[in-house]
């Protein structure tokens, strides 16, 4: 009983937050209920909130559930918190020392991108990166 009394209270905030007149916090109460038991049935209870979302959208389930959709629609797109901002200017404050501090924007950008997304980097193989590049700077002409 206590947790139909917390849902209640927090989509009565939900409802009075950031979707402030978009939703009704009786319905998305409802909604959440019926949604929590539909991913019971179909075994889905292990789906991030942007799964979800895209399971909504992807099964045409949008009618069934529009509050949902739009609380989970918000839900995935407010920050959670500034942690990568943060983490972005302390990669930021890494790469641009005292040597580097003349080098061009363009240049610290690509730096710092390439710093704060290292996981992609590490996936791109750099050698058919620099082979396509050759290829297409090339300025010999086969006679």
């Amino acid at each position: 009983m206590t947790h139909c009394l917390q849902l209640e209270a927090h989509c009565a905030d939900f409802a009075s937050g950031p979707g402030e007149g978009d939703i009704d916090a009786s319905d998305l109460e409802r909604e959440i209920t019926s949604f929590v038991g539909f991913a019971l049935e179909k075994n889905l209870q292990k789906l991030s909130a942007i799964q979800s979302l895209n399971y909504i959208y992807q099964h045409s389930l949008i009618d069934l559930y529009p509050n949902t959709a739009i609380a989970l629609r918000l839900l995935t797109t407010l920050p959670v918190t500034v942690a990568s901002c943060e983490r972005s200017f302390s990669k930021l404050e890494l790469i641009k020392t005292y040597q580097r501090s003349k080098m061009a924007q363009e240049r610290l950008v690509g730096l710092s991108v390439i710093s704060i997304e290292h996981e992609i980097c590490r996936l791109v193989d750099t050698y058919e990166l620099v082979d396509q590049f050759a290829n297409l700077k090339a300025r010999k002409v086969l006679l």
